[in-house]
């Protein structure tokens, strides 16, 4: 009970201050390094095994590379605890079997009412089959049981993004990102579910929150620079906001193909701005702002693109996307 209500504590003060308590679960693992682009339900938190718990040291030596191997091996458990069992419905549902997996949920609820985590366990089983309709209600369920937990905030604003309803994710994710910016599934969930619900300086926002200790800090700016240079309501980004990307792109060390497809993306922005109140001496990325140099600016990063895939029929696109673009010439 002290532990769920010092993390109720943690969102109270974070919410009313913006102080963020630093503090580490002892029923969730950490929050996994997040795809800006997407939800996924396979990066969310999972449950530590329970230090007390009979078996623990058996399932510290758990092994296996099958799914089927790794079932065999929990159900000849020297002892069956409700850890052990909770690791067999996620070997389950990664065997496929997700009646088996659900089932034991039940019979663990049936022998002991209040055990929470199957609960979670059913909730991820449900969004591993893209039943969002189904995990909502189980990690409502987790919520109540643990409302100073972070995972089963996020959890939620995983299950409603996935359902389709962003405006349901929102208060979740914010909450989550508010109280600890380390969780990345939920910065990333929130701008995503932001720009949905037309909100892109909320996105902006949710990227830039992301620690710069994070490993997912290079992620969330590529992300703010592809989304400063991309059409906003169906209008051309300002120049002033490819400045912005111009500024971050050269904050970051990325990889050779990485750093030339944002440049490219940025230049195609700002090629559209040509004549639009730009002006022929000024320069982005190092590439004047006059159709000509803009056009040779896109086509190098094209080339660029082309150089570094291994993919036969990605290069041909590539070239020909470079082609396409490059200024007209006598030869």
């Amino acid at each position: 009970m002290a532990g769920q209500l010092f993390g109720v504590l943690r969102e109270v003060v974070a919410a009313e201050d913006g102080t963020t308590v630093a503090a580490q679960s002892t029923l969730f693992t950490e929050d996994l390094r997040a795809d800006p682009a997407r939800p996924a339900w396979e990066r969310l938190p999972a449950l530590r095994v329970a230090a007390d718990d009979p078996a623990a040291g058996f399932l510290a030596t758990v092994t296996a590379t099958e799914p089927s191997e790794l079932v065999a091996k929990l159900e000849a458990a020297p002892v069956r605890t409700v850890d052990v069992e909770l690791r067999l419905v996620r070997a389950l549902m990664d065997a496929g079997d997700w009646r088996a997996a659900r089932e034991l949920c039940d019979v663990i609820e049936q022998e002991n009412p209040w055990e929470w985590r199957a609960a979670w366990a059913r909730g991820v089983c449900y969004l591993a089959q893209g039943r969002a309709d189904g995990a909502v209600p189980a990690f409502t369920d987790v919520y109540a049981a643990v409302p100073g937990e972070l995972a089963p905030k996020l959890a939620l604003g995983v299950a409603f993004e996935l359902g389709g309803s962003a405006q349901h994710a929102l208060p979740w994710y914010e909450t989550v990102a508010r109280t600890d910016p380390s969780y990345t599934t939920a910065a990333f969930g929130l701008a995503r579910c932001r720009l949905r619900t037309g909100d892109r300086g909320g996105a902006l926002d949710a990227y830039a929150a992301v620690p710069a200790s994070s490993s997912a800090h290079d992620d969330a700016q590529v992300a703010k620079v592809q989304q400063l240079a991309a059409t906003n309501d169906g209008s051309p980004p300002k120049l002033a906001d490819l400045r912005t990307a111009e500024a971050t792109l050269q904050s970051l060390s990325l990889d050779p193909e990485r750093r030339a497809g944002l440049t490219v993306q940025v230049l195609n922005a700002a090629l559209a701005l040509v004549g639009n109140g730009t002006a022929p001496d000024e320069q982005l990325l190092g590439v004047a702002l006059t159709e000509r140099d803009l056009r040779s600016g896109i086509e190098r990063g094209y080339r660029t693109l082309a150089h570094h895939t291994e993919d036969a029929g990605e290069r041909i696109r590539l070239v020909d996307r470079a082609n396409a673009v490059r200024p007209r010439t006598w030869t």
